[in-house]
């Protein structure tokens, strides 16, 4: 069998939900969905026969109806992502209509039973539709009573994806409406709505989201009291920020030096100096201090006794910023002090040594662990395979693997997908396949990353057709995303097939995946190498318009094709519109603005 036919049906394994386009329908009334011929789709879906077959068969197509699909997935509740497959087919292949009951009852099958990814890109499609909050509220509603559903988690993703919409007072809607139902949602779904409400000064608004918090009695966390005191300082009331602050510290949650920050900032903003420096001095007195060394100081000087807690944030804080020494001399301090070093101390350690790479010290850290008693973890072992697997060291790579599997730490699926990654990029594909193998064998089921590792390789070895197949296979698995898309778009470019590229960017939307800035900055530099900056320039405005912000890189792009095509005026424009819009320049940007100005002095171009 060839790599890309196993490969293909070990995909099918694993299958993470896509949005389909699918158009609204109602629902047919419960009379009219024949029990026996529910039964049939029952065993066609849970048979070995070929659905392709069976369901494109004029007895079930010229039958089936939304009230049919609907009771299938009411009793396919035991296996949702069965339910979900059936779903997408009948999408996919017979550009089914599907009912809104359909959509929600299996939002809320897919996240009791924590497929969350499949069940927000069903959610996407169906607040596309042409329905107001509260009737896809009230169809959520009636969904969970059909199913007997006992979470109410699927109106906290249907909260969250109203947001990440852009559609606020929706979810504020929906909110609203959970509430007088007696629905219980989670705090953070309201944290959410607070921070976005404050955020676009909408603050009439989150001040009723609050009170409402408040009437049910919903535990307040740490960011809803940030947005809060956010609110009051922008309307100036520093009474009200001084009061939740006052509840926040005897609310019993997590402190969190952040609202703190925000109280002293709008004090400082309002010319009240005196009181913002009261604010920062009396944070030293709460044990709440900005500089967590002196923090610790403090507190050891105060006789307090300090944990491993302390000291890994410690450590983990000296290592991102590249300072080993500091981390080291704070070791020494704290062991002096009585507090020992433990497993997540020695892993935050490891993790800065890995960032330039030395084996005298990796290895003088691991003895030292050993020493104390401590054997690595799989995060820990994948932490060092996954840095000499980026070098190119792959003989370190596998004997880091086989010590983790000599000392029976089982390797999981991003120790796996690391090490399959390195064998890509070097070139050893059939070791890599083997290495996928394993993985099934084991049971550790590979994910999107898994497979896009591949995908890449054949791409960069500019084999498009079996990078074609690796991306259908992926497709029909449903484990495509934005980064496996942009690698198929990349290879397109790169050997010139650039109509391929926009296809395949075409695709990406029929198919509920999202485009970002590198997808269309791909095609956008292709365009432009070709000399065509009128489809270049289209492809700028179908990103902008779609809400997508360009960066820098992009805007280089675009800049310094104009600038070779004499298009001197469009080049003014466009810099000026990435001054406006907060992109910060860089080099490249002020390389292209001088050879615009050259090209203006030599008298080439005129703006």
């Amino acid at each position: 069998m060839k790599f890309r036919q196993w490969l293909f049906l070990s995909a099918r394994s694993v299958r993470i939900s896509f949005q389909i386009q699918t158009v609204h329908t109602s629902s047919i009334k419960p009379k009219d969905c024949d029990e026996g011929f529910i039964s049939i789709l029952l065993q066609i879906i849970r048979g070995n026969q070929s659905w392709k077959v069976a369901l494109n068969s004029a007895f079930i197509s010229s039958r089936l109806k939304p009230c049919h699909v609907e009771k299938v997935i009411l009793q396919s509740l035991d296996d949702p992502r069965l339910a979900l497959r059936f779903f997408n087919f009948l999408g996919l292949h017979q550009n089914f209509r599907h009912s809104n009951l359909s959509f929600c009852i299996l939002v809320h099958s897919l996240v009791q039973s924590n497929h969350h990814w499949p069940a927000t890109s069903l959610l996407q499609t169906l607040i596309s539709r042409s329905l107001t909050a509260e009737q896809v509220f009230h169809c959520m509603l009636n969904a969970s009573k059909e199913g007997h559903f006992s979470s109410s988690l699927g109106f906290d993703f249907l909260i969250q994806s109203y947001i990440q919409n852009k559609k606020v007072l929706d979810a504020v809607t929906v909110a609203k409406l959970a509430m007088s139902f007696g629905l219980t949602l989670e705090t953070r779904s309201f944290s959410n709505i607070l921070s976005i409400l404050v955020r676009t000064r909408q603050f009439r608004f989150a001040l009723e989201v609050f009170d409402l918090m408040v009437s049910v009695s919903v535990s307040l966390d740490m960011f809803v009291y940030s947005s809060m005191i956010r609110l009051f300082c922008e309307l100036k009331d520093f009474n009200g920020a001084y009061k939740m602050i006052t509840e926040m510290e005897n609310s019993g949650c997590q402190l969190s030096v952040v609202a703190y920050n925000i109280l002293i900032h709008g004090l400082c903003r309002n010319c009240k100096d005196s009181e913002a420096v009261e604010v920062k001095n009396s944070l030293a007195s709460k044990d709440r201090v900005l500089e967590a060394q002196e923090f610790i100081d403090n507190l050891h000087n105060d006789h307090c006794k300090l944990n491993e807690m302390c000291l890994s944030a410690l450590l983990h804080g000296y290592c991102r910023e590249g300072r080993k020494e500091d981390a080291e001399r704070a070791c020494k301090d704290m062991v002096e002090r009585g507090v020992k070093m433990d497993l997540v101390c020695y892993g935050v350690l490891i993790y800065g040594a890995l960032k330039h790479p030395n084996e005298v010290e990796l290895f003088n850290l691991l003895n030292k662990m050993v020493d104390a008693g401590l054997s690595p973890d799989n995060v820990i072992y994948t932490s060092i395979i996954d840095a000499y697997s980026k070098l190119g060291n792959l003989i370190e790579a596998f004997g880091f693997w086989n010590k983790m599997v000599s000392e029976n730490c089982l390797p999981n699926v991003v120790t796996y997908t690391v090490l399959i990654n390195g064998l890509c990029k070097a070139g050893l594909l059939d070791k890599a396949a083997l290495l996928c193998k394993e993985m099934l064998i084991r049971k550790v089921v590979p994910n999107v990353v898994t497979f896009g590792c591949f995908l890449d390789h054949y791409v960069a070895d500019g084999n498009m057709v079996e990078a074609v197949e690796m991306h259908e296979a992926m497709l029909k698995a449903l484990l495509v995303s934005t980064v496996s898309y942009n690698i198929l778009i990349r290879g397109f470019c790169k050997f010139g097939r650039i109509q391929d590229g926009v296809c395949i960017l075409v695709e990406m939307n029929n198919n509920g995946v999202k485009p970002d800035c590198i997808s269309y900055s791909t095609l956008i530099h292709e365009h432009c190498r070709r000399r065509d900056l009128l489809t270049a320039f289209k492809l700028w405005d179908e990103m902008v318009n779609r809400g997508i912000k360009p960066d820098t890189l992009a805007y280089n792009l675009l800049l310094y094709a104009c600038w070779v095509n004499g298009e001197l005026k469009r080049a003014s424009d466009l810099h000026e519109h990435m001054v406006k819009g907060g992109v910060k320049a860089n080099y490249l940007t002020y390389s292209a603005l001088l050879n615009g100005i050259h090209l203006m002095d030599s008298g080439k171009g005129s703006i």
